[in-house]
């Protein structure tokens, strides 16, 4: 799937807690959506993401692989994106201090 992304802002993200830590919202979008393309070397299921495009466009993608039993419609239904890609979203707090 390829995503277009607006940076966070306190606005949009209300109680964040980086931005009480003196975050910029583009510092939390590069924390979050690193440059360069990563491999999710889940065992479970492999994965691959990544910014592509102009910086300037904020352009993400993310690439998972179905089993042979899965259908690839259902898995790219809005809950099982949010099953597969939101763990990827969490850092632990202790990162930040």
């Amino acid at each position: 799937m390829n995503w277009h992304l607006k940076l966070p802002t306190p606005e949009s993200h209300p109680g964040f807690p980086l931005w009480s830590l003196g975050y910029t919202s583009e510092q939390v979008y590069d924390l979050f959506f690193p440059q360069g393309f990563r491999f999710l070397c889940n065992p479970a299921r492999s994965a691959v993401c990544g910014r592509f495009g102009l910086l300037e466009d904020r352009c993400w993608r993310f690439e998972f692989a179905l089993s042979e039993d899965e259908d690839g419609e259902k898995m790219s239904s809005p809950e099982m994106i949010e099953k597969i890609v939101m763990p990827y979203f969490r850092h632990p707090g202790k990162r930040y201090g």
